[in-house]
C-alpha cells in the first residue's frame, strides 16, 4: 500500500494508493525538527512498527493530488530544491548501509531490521499518463470508459515484464498476452458504486486477438496471485474492450492481459528498432563506436517462444546473442557489433538483422558508415611537410582533398586560417557527395529503324571510387525505360562486355572513377539511378539467394589467343523458362563490336541476323551457332569461364564442325584449335546444350528429392542415391561444406545460424534453407 501525508497550514490530508482517504482541519503550526529521520518507532519510543517500508520521500512543501499519484511509481528528481529526503532502500554506501540520496546520511533505524523483503508495489513504469473519466482518450495504449455520472481522474502506468506472483495455479491455461502490465489509480477512494460497470480498453492492434483474451485484475501492490479474470467483451478496430465491475477498480488496481492457451498458440510478433534511427538514415560510426543496440519490442508471444538472431552481413556484423527469449518483459535488447576493418570504408554498408521463428516484424534493415575523414595536401607538390615557397606577392596553389573513409551526404565547407589575417582566399569550397546519382535529364532517346540500334547513351561512374553495377540494390531502373544491360569497354582486349544490372551478380565487374559505359534507353524520359551501395563488392544475403537459387542456367564462354591467359572476349548463354526462342529486345544483349585496332579477337552467339553477347533461350536442348571474328590465323582456345544451375547429368558441348570433335564445356577444360583461315573460322563452332527433362528443383521435387532435417546442431540429408555433391553455404555466401558422397545419407555438424544446403545428384540440383540452433 502507498501512503502519503500532506500537511498544510489549515489542514492535513491522508492518501492511500493515490486517492484522498481522509482530511483534518486542525491548524498546523510550523516548527523545527532537530532529530534525524527515524524508522521503526514512535516519538515516545513505546510503539514499534512491524512491516516493510520502501521508497520514502520527504518534501518541504505540500504536493498536489496528481503529484501524489505520480510519485507512487516514479522517482523524484534529486535536484528538486523542495525534496528534503529520499530513501529508496536500494542504494547502500561503502559501509553497506542504506543512505539518504539527498543528504547522503546513513539511515537510522530502531529495533531489529532487515533488507531482504521484496516490494510488491509496482515502480519505475516505462510510460505513465493521466485520463479523465469523461474523456477516455481511446488512442492511448490503455483507456477507461466510465458511466456518465462518474467523474474522477485516473493515472495509468505501463510496466515492462510481468508483475510479482501473477500466476494462479488454478488457471494454468492463462499465459501473458502482452509483455507488460498496467496500474490504475484514482483521485477518489471509491469512484464506483455497487452495480456500476467500467470498460477497460487496450489500443494495440498488433497484439489484439479475436478470441481467448482475458483481463486479470487485483488490488495494486497485492502479494497474492490474480484471482479475478474477465473475458474480452469486444474487439473493434484493434481495440480490445473488457467490461468489469467498477468496484474492482476502487482503491487502485493492477491489470494484466492474459491469453487462454486452449484457444491455440499466439502468433509471434516483434518490432525491431534502434533509438534515434529512422528507415533510410545512416548510422555514423566514429572511432569509439562499434556497437549498435537493437530494441526488440515483443508484441505477442507464447511462453516458450524463442527466436534465432542472425545478421545477414556476417562478414562485418554480428549479434551478441544467437537466440532471443521472447517470454517475460515486452522490451528486449541485444547488441550488434560492427567489425569496422571489414566495412567498405567509402560507402554506406547495409546491416540486416533477422529473427527466425517470428511471424511478423522479424527483420530490421540498417545502414552504417564510417565517420568521414578527409586528407588535405598540396596539389603538384612533392614535399612531405606540404610546404611551398612564395616568391611573389600574389601566389596561388591548389589543395587536394581526398576522402579517406566515410560518406558525405552534402558538400563539405572549407575554412582557411593563417598567422596573418585576410591573406588567404578559398576559390572552391565543396567536395563530391555520396548520394544517389540519377541520370534522368541527360539520358536521350535517339530513334532508329531498328530498336536494337536506338537509344544508345554514354554515361560514366559518378563516384571517386570503383563501383559494381551487377547487384540489384546498386542500381535502380525500369526495364520498360532502360535495357538492363550495360556495355563496358575493355581497352586491353579492345572489346565491349555486356553486364546484366538486374539478375546476375558478378564480383569481377568494376567501373573505375569517371569510367564511361553505354546504356540503351527504350523511350524518352528514361531514368537510371546509381546508388552509393555500388561501391561495395560484398554479396549480401538477398543477392546470394538470387544467385544460388535462380531458375536459369548460365554458361559463360571465353576466347583466348595463343598460350595467353588474357581473355580476348566472352559470350554468355542462359537457359531460362518463360523466355523466347527468338531474339527479344531487352531480354537478349546484342553484341557491341570493338575492333578499334586490327588485333581484336571477338566472339558472339548468332540469333537470326543478329550477333549476341547474352543469348537467353527457353529450350532444354538447343544448338547455338558461335561467330568468331579473329584478327589472324594461329592457335586459339575456347573455355567455360563460369557456369551455374547445371546438374551432373546435364551436358554442354562445343562442336567443331571442321574436325567433328565434341568438347564437354562443363568439365572446365579449354578446347584448343588452330585457325588457318579466319573467314572459315567465323562459323566453325556450335554450342550444344542438353538439360535432363526429369531434373527437379527444391520447389517441385516432391517425389524424388532427398530430405533435409536439423537436429542437435547437425544437418542430416537422407534419400540420396548414387553419387551426390553436397554444398552448404552460410548467409554471407561462404561455402562451409563441400563433399561428394555415394551413401544414402550424410550428416554435417554446424554452428548455430542460417544456411543454404545445395544437393546435386545425377539428375537433380536443388537447394533448401535451414536454421541450426
Amino acid at each position: 500500500m502507498h501512503v502519503a501525508l500532506v500537511v498544510e497550514p489549515t489542514q492535513f490530508r491522508v492518501y492511500l494508493n493515490g486517492a484522498e482517504y481522509s482530511r483534518g482541519h486542525d491548524k498546523i503550526t510550523g516548527g523545527i525538527i532537530n532529530s534525524a529521520l527515524m524508522f521503526g518507532q514512535d516519538y515516545q519510543s513505546d510503539k514499534w512498527f512491524n512491516g516493510a517500508v520502501d521508497q520514502v520521500m520527504l518534501w518541504n512543501r505540500s504536493l498536489t493530488a496528481e503529484e501524489i499519484r505520480r510519485y507512487m511509481t516514479v522517482n523524484p528528481r534529486l535536484d528538486d530544491p523542495s525534496l528534503v529526503s529520499f530513501i529508496d532502500m536500494d542504494h547502500v554506501n561503502a559501509d553497506g548501509k542504506i543512505y539518504d540520496l539527498v543528504s547522503e546520511a546513513p539511515l537510522a533505524t530502531s529495533g531489529v531490521t532487515s533488507n531482504d523483503d521484496y516490494s510488491h508495489m509496482p515502480f519505475h513504469p516505462s510510460n505513465s499518463f493521466t485520463l479523465n473519466s469523461q474523456a477516455p482518450a481511446v488512442d492511448n495504449i490503455i483507456f477507461v470508459e466510465s458511466p456518465s455520472n462518474v467523474n474522477a481522474d485516473y493515472r495509468m502506468g505501463v510496466f515492462n515484464g510481468t508483475p510479482y506472483n501473477y500466476a494462479n495455479s488454478e488457471h494454468s491455461n492463462l499465459t501473458p498476452l502482452y509483455g507488460a502490465y498496467f496500474t490504475l489509480t484514482m483521485s477518489k477512494p471509491s469512484v464506483f458504486s455497487s452495480g456500476q460497470k467500467a470498460v477497460i480498453g487496450f489500443n494495440m492492434p498488433q497484439t489484439a486477438v479475436s478470441s481467448g483474451a482475458v483481463l486479470a485484475i487485483r488490488p495494486i501492490g497485492s502479494p497474492e496471485p490474480f484471482s479475478t479474470y474477465q473475458p474480452m467483451t469486444s474487439l473493434v478496430d484493434g481495440k480490445m474492450r473488457f467490461e468489469v465491475d467498477g468496484t474492482l477498480l476502487n482503491g487502485g488496481s493492477e491489470l494484466m492481459l492474459m491469453y487462454d492457451g486452449t484457444q491455440g498458440e499466439l502468433p509471434v510478433k516483434v518490432n525491431l528498432s534502434v533509438n534515434n534511427y529512422n528507415e533510410g538514415d545512416t548510422l555514423i560510426l566514429n572511432s569509439e563506436t562499434d556497437r549498435i543496440t537493437v530494441k526488440a519490442d515483443v508484441v505477442s508471444a507464447n511462453p516458450q517462444s524463442k527466436a534465432l538472431v542472425s545478421v545477414v552481413e556476417s562478414e562485418y556484423a554480428s549479434a551478441d546473442v544467437s537466440e532471443l527469449d521472447l517470454s517475460g518483459s515486452a522490451e528486449k535488447s541485444f547488441v550488434i557489433t560492427i567489425n569496422k576493418d571489414n566495412l567498405n570504408k567509402l560507402a554506406v554498408n547495409p546491416v540486416t538483422v533477422t529473427l527466425s521463428g517470428v511471424s511478423e516484424g522479424g527483420e530490421l534493415k540498417l545502414n552504417v558508415a564510417l565517420e568521414p575523414i578527409v586528407e588535405l595536401s598540396l596539389a603538384d607538390n612533392d614535399s612531405e611537410d606540404n610546404s611551398i615557397v612564395v616568391e611573389n606577392p600574389y601566389a596561388s596553389f591548389g589543395v587536394k582533398a581526398k576522402l579517406v573513409q566515410g560518406v558525405l551526404a552534402g558538400g563539405v565547407k572549407i575554412k582557411t586560417t593563417a598567422d596573418m589575417p585576410n591573406i588567404v582566399n578559398t576559390a572552391v569550397g565543396s567536395m563530391l557527395s555520396n548520394n544517389d546519382v540519377a541520370y534522368t535529364d541527360i539520358l536521350e532517346y535517339y530513334p532508329s529503324a531498328s530498336e536494337f540500334d536506338a537509344g544508345w547513351n554514354l554515361i560514366g561512374n559518378p563516384y571517386l571510387s570503383n563501383i559494381n553495377l551487377t547487384k540489384e540494390q546498386n542500381v535502380s531502373l525500369h526495364e520498360d525505360e532502360v535495357v538492363k544491360y550495360l556495355y563496358q569497354y575493355n581497352p586491353e582486349s579492345d572489346t565491349y562486355t555486356a553486364w546484366d544490372m538486374v539478375e546476375n551478380y558478378d564480383e569481377t565487374q568494376k567501373l573505375m572513377p569517371f569510367q564511361p559505359f553505354f546504356v540503351q534507353t527504350r523511350q524518352t524520359g528514361a531514368s537510371l539511378v546509381i546508388k552509393p551501395e555500388s561501391k561495395s563488392t560484398t554479396i549480401n544475403r538477398r543477392v546470394f539467394d538470387h544467385y544460388m537459387l535462380h531458375e536459369s542456367r548460365m554458361l559463360r564462354l571465353g576466347l583466348y589467343a595463343g598460350d595467353s591467359d588474357k581473355l580476348s572476349d566472352r559470350t554468355e548463354i542462359k537457359i531460362q523458362e518463360g523466355t523466347s526462342t527468338d531474339i527479344v529486345f531487352g531480354e537478349d544483349a546484342v553484341k557491341m563490336w570493338g575492333g578499334l585496332n586490327s588485333k581484336t579477337n571477338e566472339m558472339a552467339t548468332v540469333a537470326g541476323d543478329r550477333y549476341l553477347s547474352v543469348n537467353v533461350l527457353p529450350n532444354k536442348r538447343v544448338e547455338i551457332p558461335l561467330h568468331l571474328q579473329l584478327s589472324a590465323p594461329g592457335k586459339y582456345r575456347i573455355a567455360s569461364i563460369s557456369s551455374y544451375g547445371y546438374g551432373l547429368n546435364d551436358n554442354a558441348e562445343l562442336v567443331d564442325k571442321s574436325t567433328g570433335a565434341r568438347w564437354k564445356l562443363l568439365d572446365g577444360e579449354a578446347y584448343e584449335f588452330n585457325v588457318a583461315d579466319v573467314k572459315e573460322a567465323a562459323s566453325r563452332f556450335i554450342v550444344w546444350i542438353s538439360i535432363r527433362e526429369d531434373m527437379t528443383g527444391v520447389e517441385n521435387a516432391a517425389e524424388a528429392k532427398p530430405s533435409v532435417s536439423v537436429e542437435s546442431g547437425a544437418c542430416r540429408i537422407d534419400g540420396l542415391s548414387g553419387k551426390s555433391v553436397i554444398e552448404i553455404f552460410d548467409t554471407a555466401g561462404r561455402r562451409i561444406v563441400y563433399t561428394t558422397v555415394t551413401s544414402a545419407s550424410s550428416t554435417h555438424n554446424l554452428t548455430a545460424g542460417t544456411y543454404i544446403v545445395r544437393v546435386r545428384t545425377s539428375n537433380k540440383d536443388f537447394s533448401n534453407k535451414i536454421n541450426v540452433r
